[in-house]
């Protein structure tokens, strides 16, 4: 499972890199804080499930190529 303190480091680094080229500032930050706890976290959650699930695109081909 993804470690809880990479997805705050990543998403500092991120915020980091958009406020040094200026497309971040300060007043993000509650809105930065409610995207990582919500839906950056469940994201992290379900990160391993999704490593052992098919591609879906591979899935879709191999639908559409039978049905030819």
């Amino acid at each position: 499972m993804v470690d809880f303190g990479t997805l705050i480091l990543y998403v500092a680094f991120i915020a980091l890199g958009l406020f040094r080229i200026g497309l971040w500032d300060k007043s993000m930050i509650k809105d930065t804080v409610y995207w990582t706890f919500g839906v950056g976290f469940i994201i992290m959650m379900n990160f391993d499930k999704a490593l052992k699930e098919e591609p879906i695109l591979r899935t879709l081909l191999k639908k559409i190529l039978k049905s030819l």
